[in-house]
């Protein structure tokens, strides 16, 4: 099948186009830790652009690697994004933390994948069109490098004066003269902001100038089309090792939302997204599995109660967190009783997600180990991989059963919580716990990884 009769396919022009529009998003600056638009929806548009390129290449399968990491490193700065939104969540060292570790992992990331991807892209268009343009590849790495360093810095920038107060919360600037780091804030934010544009524009510029000849040369996207029809859509065994990898890549990353961090008088879980998370890994496992739609169906109900969860907890905490004796104070109930049942009907679905989810890795399994046994010695050593790898999946599960359980105790004993340190401590437990559901889920799909090698 050539790719003119695959027209279920994107056209590898497309690709070129996701990740230009990708980038350009990535390119917007921060004030202070807001992103206008977050770097999330950049990567995740990268990355769609990388999906088809990487799978014909090794260099932009590396690219596509370093990049799914930087991915999960935006996603985190969007939860922090979020929650500095409330100006109790953080104080600004703690929100210069944040920036710098963010900025420090873009460049860890991001950099190197840039170089990955312009490699391959070089590889491929000679290889196809007998053209390159090294002389383009090495300008777009530089400027790369300088404009996400630069980014870090600018985006830290707006804080910095408060690194430079005294005993008395004040920035001496003479003698006798004194400033409030506060009223420097807005000038820095606003210097920031605008430097940034323009590193921005001078970076989109360079990714234009570089991807746009490919997107728009006819001979290179007609051959990324066919080498990939005839390399990868027609092998069998290639399509389902590509959509169990696609599942575990997303599915694995995804159970460290199920980590619980006490922050203040706050107990902060993104559970509720492990639901979105499950949505797409079994979208992008396809026909392997046959239960997506009980999984889209019940993920969705988590995501929409646990997200309620979350805002009733913050509600709950304004009112009555650290406060002794809470449930005696006067609208105790009105606050605490929508929150844990919230939390309780989230634990509830998300369990349902967990069951759900154990019978797609069944499925996964059934798919993987033993479909072509020609011998009797092979289809007997194929039972004993599916028992091992079932005892697994039971593992996973029971992880799963405990931590649902263990939420829901975290959440009935928070008004508890200043009048004990062992109830202070309960979402210590719930993110060991967690920890038990992601040592188990990564151990499952490392051997199922291995199964769909073969």
């Amino acid at each position: 099948m050539t790719a003119r009769s695959a027209p279920h396919e994107k056209k590898s022009g497309n690709c070129f186009l996701q990740i230009i529009i990708g980038m350009v998003l990535l390119a917007n600056p921060c004030i202070n830790v807001i992103d206008i638009f977050p770097d999330f929806i950049g990567m995740t548009l990268i990355l769609r652009g990388l999906k088809k390129i990487s799978e014909i290449d090794t260099h932009a399968g590396r690219a596509r690697e370093i990049m799914t990491k930087a991915m999960w490193v935006s996603l985190g700065k969007l939860a922090v994004m979020l929650l500095s939104l409330r100006a109790n969540f953080f104080d600004s060292y703690m929100l210069l933390v944040f920036t710098l570790v963010g900025g420090l992992l873009d460049c860890v990331f991001f950099i190197p994948a840039m170089k990955e991807l312009t490699a391959d892209t070089e590889y491929t268009r000679l290889d196809i069109t007998g053209n390159s343009n090294e002389a383009g590849s090495d300008e777009l790495n530089v400027i790369t490098a300088v404009f996400f360093v630069a980014k870090g810095l600018l985006t830290m920038a707006p804080m910095m004066p408060f690194l430079f107060v005294d005993e008395t919360g004040m920035i001496k600037v003479g003698e006798k003269k004194f400033i409030s780091p506060e009223s420097l804030v807005p000038t820095v934010t606003a210097v920031a902001a605008a430097l940034a544009l323009i590193a921005g524009v001078v970076w989109v510029v360079s990714v234009f100038r570089y991807f746009m000849p490919m997107k728009r040369d006819g001979e290179l996207c007609r051959g990324i089309d066919e080498k990939y029809s005839k390399l990868i859509l027609s092998d069998k065994y290639i399509m389902r090792k590509k959509h169990v990898f696609a599942f575990f890549s997303v599915l694995v990353p995804a159970t460290f939302m199920l980590i619980c961090l006490s922050i203040d008088i706050y107990y902060v879980s993104f559970a509720a997204l492990f639901g979105l998370a499950a949505i797409v890994a079994s979208a992008l496992a396809k026909d392997l599995i046959k239960n997506r739609k009980k999984i889209t169906f019940l993920s969705a109900l988590a995501t929409f109660t646990g997200i309620g969860a979350f805002i009733l907890m913050i509600n709950y905490a304004d009112k009555y967190g650290g406060m002794i004796f809470a449930y005696s104070e006067k609208g105790f109930a009105a606050a605490y009783v929508p929150f844990i049942a919230a939390e309780t009907v989230t634990m509830i679905f998300l369990l349902l997600v967990f069951g759900q989810l154990k019978n797609a890795q069944r499925d996964i399994c059934e798919a993987c180990v033993g479909r072509d046994d020609d011998s009797p010695r092979r289809a007997e050593i194929s039972e004993a991989i599916k028992e091992e790898i079932n005892k697994k999946i039971k593992a996973v599960y029971i992880w799963g059963i405990i931590y649902c359980a263990v939420s829901v105790l975290c959440a009935a004993v928070k008004p508890f919580d200043s009048e004990s340190d062992l109830f202070a401590l309960a979402w210590v437990l719930r993110s060991a716990v967690a920890i038990g559901y992601i040592v188990s889920t990564a151990s499952l799909s490392a051997k199922l990884k291995e199964e769909a090698e073969k």
